[in-house]
């Protein structure tokens, strides 16, 4: 079975200490992020443990993810998160669990399963293309997106794609989108046209 990865003060921001008699599971873990899943709650917590990073800075990474999570719509596909808290003493944020499996881990199925042939691959696409484009519709560059960040979930033949780890996003303010009309307008000034 195949898991998906899925500003004040320290005290104000972080509400309680996640109870560590739930059973977390750890799921992932690189250099600075820990992920458990809790899967009675059918929640996940993400830990951010940089030794050259403040806890503040850290509290801040946590709360723009949870902005971002916020900004988009709900029919957005995005990792859900639920609140800022702390796990064993470290800032951390809980978050709703996504069913699936990574793409990189579907990937290394794929590669090995005759049954995942070209059309099955481009619907995968599909489902990765559409999610990334409900957030550029709504006004979210992801920024680093990788297999790791992807959450694949069959739905009958399709797929749905749901994006994690929010926090390299950068939200676009109305002003500063890219508007083709106003683009092309310039342009032909420019161009004396």
């Amino acid at each position: 079975n195949h898991l998906s990865l899925l500003t004040s003060s320290r005290d104000n921001i972080i509400a309680a200490d996640v109870e560590t008699n739930r059973n977390p599971r750890l799921v992932y873990q690189s250099v600075t992020t820990t992920v458990y899943h809790l899967p009675l709650e059918g929640k996940g917590i993400k830990v951010i443990i940089d030794r050259n990073t403040s806890d503040e800075q850290i509290i801040r990474k946590l709360l723009h993810e949870q902005y971002v999570s916020n900004f988009l719509p709900s029919s957005c596909r995005k990792r859900r998160v639920i609140d800022i808290t702390s796990f064993e003493r470290q800032p951390a944020l809980t978050f709703k669990w996504d069913s699936g499996i990574t793409v990189s881990d579907w990937i290394h199925i794929a590669r090995i399963d005759p049954h995942v042939d070209l059309n099955v691959r481009l619907r995968a696409a599909m489902a990765i293309a559409k999610t990334l484009s409900d957030f550029h519709d709504g006004g979210v560059v992801y920024n680093g997106l990788t297999p790791e960040n992807i959450v694949l979930e069959p739905v009958g033949s399709d797929f749905v794609a749901t994006f994690v780890d929010l926090s390299s996003a950068i939200i676009y303010e109305e002003d500063k989108r890219f508007n083709v009309d106003a683009q092309f307008e310039r342009r032909t000034k420019d161009l004396d046209l």
